[in-house]
């Protein structure tokens, strides 16, 4: 008899089948799931990032707007502030220009004040002198004295020349302030400008007899305004006379140079101090000091000098010494740049 024995069912091959079945359909649902579930991750990670996406654009797109108004902000600051630098290099032109006014302002009312104390006491002299002489001259003229008139004669004709020259100088002053003296540069033969000016001025230097000498190059021909350096001469060579004492000597130099002529004037008179020379061409400074005679200045020849050197594009100093003379320098380029 033959006897099968059968397994028991979870040894059977159909439990056997339906286990890996079983196993094969948790594994494929617990990976199914699985993907389901990353890409249910996935979908809300995408869409979270899409949120912060848009948020951040939304705030970059704010950052942005500010950017824009605080660059639109940062243009106006730079526009007011270009317009507050113009305004303050405005207002610092237009003190500038006050400062220079005031300062013109100055030397104009320095030069009126000038101006009037010549008038009222420069002038006052001379004409004084004229009258005062005038009268004795006149009471000269009943007694005969022919020596108290020559006297008295020649003391007025040197009131009246001291009193002309004056007037002459202040004539091209007030002219030379209105701009009305034109500046005419000419050829001139130096030493006959200069031999003419020794004849104008030889009575007052015969009055101290004093020696004009002249040492000068021979036909020295220069370009230049000749009524001004007459006046630059004329001033100069009558100042020298002026501060020197009787029996002294004044003398005209020249040295010629490719570019310009050095011109002095050199007395041995009572010189000058430090403190003066500083104070010379100047129209504001009160130099009218009498000369070795007693002789009144106002100061204003020097003043024009200076004025009618600059004209020339040259310039003029002086060297001096307390009681040992002065050298009065003045260069006049032969290449004129006269200042306008």
């Amino acid at each position: 008899m033959r006897i099968i024995v059968l397994p028991p069912w979870w040894k059977t091959l159909w439990f056997r089948i339906i286990s890996v079945i079983v196993v094969l359909l948790i594994l494929i649902s617990t990976y199914f799931s699985r993907i389901k579930q990353l890409n249910n991750q996935k979908t809300l990670l995408e869409k979270s990032v899409k949120e912060k996406t848009i948020e951040l654009q939304e705030k970059n797109d704010v950052l942005i707007k500010q950017s824009e108004e605080l660059n639109k902000s940062n243009n106006l600051l730079e526009e007011r502030q270009l317009q507050i630098e113009k305004q303050r290099l405005e207002l610092l032109s237009q003190k500038e220009e006050l400062i220079e006014m005031n300062s013109e302002l100055h030397e104009l009312n320095a030069s009126k004040d000038k101006f009037f104390s010549i008038i009222a006491h420069d002038l006052k002299n001379p004409f004084n002198a004229i009258i005062g002489f005038s009268g004795i001259l006149k009471e000269g003229i009943k007694t005969s004295d022919n020596e108290a008139i020559k006297k008295y004669a020649c003391m007025i004709n040197t009131s009246a020349v001291q009193t002309f020259r004056l007037l002459e100088n202040l004539l091209d002053w007030a002219n030379s302030q209105h701009g009305k003296i034109l500046f005419s540069p000419v050829s001139i033969n130096f030493n006959e400008l200069l031999d003419e000016e020794f004849n104008v001025l030889n009575d007052l230097a015969n009055g101290k007899n004093i020696e004009l000498k002249s040492i000068c190059a021979g036909n020295l021909i220069i370009i230049a305004d000749k009524n001004m350096v007459k006046t630059i001469l004329r001033n100069l060579i009558s100042n020298a006379i002026k501060f020197t004492h009787k029996n002294g000597r004044v003398e005209v130099n020249t040295i010629t140079n490719n570019n310009y002529v050095e011109i002095s004037i050199k007395d041995n008179g009572i010189g000058m101090t430090k403190e003066t020379m500083a104070k010379l061409f100047r129209i504001d400074a009160n130099l009218s000091k009498p000369g070795t005679e007693n002789e009144k200045g106002t100061g204003l020849g020097l003043f024009l000098c200076k004025e009618f050197v600059e004209k020339h594009g040259g310039k003029i100093w002086v060297e001096s010494e307390s009681g040992k003379g002065s050298i009065f320098k003045f260069i006049l380029p032969f290449d004129l740049n006269p200042s306008v």
